[in-house]
Order: C-alpha cells, then structure tokens, then sequence
C-alpha cells in the first residue's frame, strides 16, 4: 500500500511533477495532487507508491513494472524518472515510456552505459533528458528522433567520444545542450544545424583540438557558449560570425596563442569575453573591435606584455578588464580613455596593482606603479613590492594614487 510522507526537496518545479524513483530495483513513485491547489506548498498532497521490477540479470535491464497506485492515478499521471545510484539498472529501457508515455522529465546518475534500440520512443512529451555522470560512450542515432519536443539536455560527465551526425535532427525546440565533461574529439560539422531555437551550449571540459566554423551556422539565438577546458589552440577566422545574438563566450583553459582582428566577427550583442588561462602572446590590431557591446573581458594567465589600444578601438561599454598573471610592462593610455573600464585587475605583473577602481584612479595608478617599476628596474629590487618613487612602501598593498602621482603623459606606456 502507498504510504504518505512528507517530500523533503524541492527542486525547480519538480513538485508539480509526478515522480518515480528508481532505488535499490524498487521504483518509487513521487506523486503531486494538483486538483484545487494554489500556489502555497502546504496544499500540496504527496504520496510514494512501489512499483516493483524484474531486472534481466545478464544487461541489468528492466524488462517489466509492476505496482500499484494510489487510488485516482495511473501510469498516465506519472510525468518524471529519476534513476539514483545504489542499483543494478545500466540500461535505458523502452519499457519506462512504454509504461509511461506521459513522462516530461528522465533523469539518471546511476552507471547507465546503454540505450536500448527504442529507448525514448514512446515518450513523445519529453521535455528534459538529464543523464549526468554515466558510463555512456556511445549514442544511438535515432535516440530522438520522436522526441521533438525536448527543451534541455544533459549528457554530461560520461565518456561519449562524439556524436551521430541526425542525433538532434527533430530537435527544432531545443534550448539548452550541455555536453560538457566528456572526452569529445569529433563533433560532425552540421550536427547542431538543427537546434535554431538553441540559447545555451556547452562543449566544455572535452577533447576538442579545433572550432569547426559549419556548427554555430543556424544557431542564431545562442546567447552562451561555453568552449573551455579543451586543447583548442587557434580561433579561426568568423568562428563566430552567425552568432549574433551570442552574449557569453568562454574560450578560457585552451592553448590559445594567437588571435586575430577576424576572430570574433560577428559578435556585436557579446557582453563577456573569457580567454584566461591560454597562451596568447600578443592581440593584433583591431582583435576586439567587433565587440561592440562588451562588458567584461578576461585575459589573466596568458603570457602578454603589452596592452595596445589599437586592439580594441573605442569600447565604451567595456567597464571590466582582467589581465592579471601575465607579462605587461606597457599599456597604451589611450587603452583608458578609449573604454569606460572601471575596474582593471593587474595582479602577478610588473605592476602588481590589485583591482583599480575608477577611471582617474586606474590612469594615476597605472602612471605610479609604472613609473616606479622604471625607478627601481635597474636596481635589483623586488618590484612585487609597492614603491612611490623608487622608495619601498612597508606592507603590501596597493598603490592608486597619492601625492607622487601626476596626470598627463606617461613617457613608460606605450604611445
């Protein structure tokens, strides 16, 4: 008999979903009764019921359910599958929407390493496949192809390898895809072509050498991408071109050495750049000039030495620039009156500033903490330090001003 209790989580919407609970092979069912409810969660009615299965010992698959409900529901009510860790399941079986054809939501973090032939076929209503920590490395493909109306997917955390060229061809409602923390090396050039209504990717934590121009072809309403934490080291020429209305772009953790002015073309709505922790050596002319909205950007970890106003034209929505950990030892002044830049991080270069705030105080901290480097450079001293006018400060902090400073010209920045 079904026992009533008290749901201790709730997550997102799940409470309005009816729910089974795979756990030790038993299956629980997570019932919500909506009838006459408002919006205040002590009116909702929850109950668990047991649906007892048969696994096929060999494939640790379930071939049949068997339960019982409470008394007004039926496997038509039950909207949402979650398969916990702590039993023998493997396997996707067709049998969950065969029995369950209403289901809205399937979710494993169980060691799931296999879809049968029809897994998902029956469930036409899908919205959300969330399978995340698995041993899947291999995706059938035809998985989807009668879920069409998915709107998130998460295959993450699991060991696929790439993926079949038609996976996502019924996907046209697709808004989230997120398939990071796998060992992806190959993705087929027009696989996402598909998705055009797709907001937010990511490929991150993969094995991806390359960007391929041909997969953000039709994905004109992505606004995040996230690329990081793969081996790519060069971003081609309009990488990005079709990506208008790409607000977020994560490029950091790559062996990036070397951009150019043609890099990211076609990305005028992007508000945050991130490109630390690569390899890149210089910012050719005009790199950044596309990027007409942009707000934040971040180059820490990279191995610059120079910061050219040259490379990004006139910014005056870029309030927030990240260049810590590299080699700066020139920045161009016309770099700060060509931005709006507020807020500029320049710790673990010659200039060990912290985060200057405020565009007087960054153009006289600059003109210090430079101008200090050149007094004492020569003189063997630890420039780490703080010093105003080649005399040592005591402590450590730092240095966005003071009586030594003066504006104008500074004959140490690049001009």
């Amino acid at each position: 008999m079904p026992v009533r209790c008290q749901i201790m989580d709730l997550l997102d919407d799940m409470c309005v979903l009816d729910q089974i609970v795979a756990k030790n092979n038993k299956f629980m069912v997570w019932c919500c009764d909506t009838s006459g409810m408002n919006t205040i969660f002590r009116d909702f009615k929850y109950y668990y019921c047991y649906l007892n299965t048969n696994l096929e010992g060999s494939l640790n698959t379930v071939t049949t359910i068997n339960g019982q409900h409470e008394s007004g529901y039926t496997d038509d009510n039950v909207s949402s599958l979650y398969i916990r860790k702590g039993n023998n399941i493997n396997t996707i079986s067709s049998i969950f929407c065969q029995k369950f054809r209403n289901l809205l939501y399937i979710g494993s973090v169980a060691r799931i390493n296999t879809f049968d032939g029809n897994s998902l076929e029956n469930c036409e209503n899908l919205d959300n496949l969330d399978l995340k920590g698995t041993q899947l490395n291999y995706i059938p493909n035809n998985l989807l192809t009668r879920n069409s109306k998915l709107s998130q997917i998460y295959l993450t955390g699991s060991q696929i390898t790439t993926l079949p060229r038609n996976l996502f061809i019924s996907q046209n409602y697709l808004k989230k895809l997120y398939l990071q923390e796998n060992q992806i090396e190959y993705l087929p050039s027009n696989i996402f072509n598909p998705l055009i209504e797709l907001q937010e990717l990511s490929l991150q934590n993969n094995k991806l050498q390359s960007i391929d121009t041909k997969w953000f072809t039709n994905l004109v309403n992505l606004r995040k991408l996230y690329l990081s934490e793969n081996p790519i080291a060069e971003v081609p020429d309009k990488s990005f071109e079709f990506l208008g209305n790409l607000e977020i772009l994560y490029l950091s953790d790559n062996r990036v050495k070397l951009l150019n002015s043609n890099s990211f073309v076609g990305l005028h709505n992007l508000k945050l750049l991130s490109l630390h922790s690569n390899e890149i050596t210089e910012l050719p002319q005009n790199t950044f000039k596309p990027l007409r909205n942009l707000e934040n950007l971040y180059l820490d970890y990279n191995k610059l030495s120079i910061i050219d106003a040259a490379s990004f034209g006139v910014h005056k929505n870029l309030v927030e620039i990240y260049v810590g950990s590299n080699n700066i030892n020139q920045i161009d002044e016309k770099f700060i009156d060509n931005t709006a830049v507020n807020v500029m991080e320049m710790q673990g270069n010659i200039c060990s500033n912290e985060d200057l705030m405020g565009i007087e105080n960054i153009k006289v901290g600059l003109q210090t903490c430079f101008g200090n480097y050149q007094s004492t450079k020569n003189q063997h001293v630890d420039v780490t330090r703080d010093y105003q006018c080649g005399q040592p400060v005591k402590g450590v902090g730092n240095i966005v001003g003071g009586k030594y400073a003066k504006r104008g010209n500074f004959p140490w920045l690049q001009s």
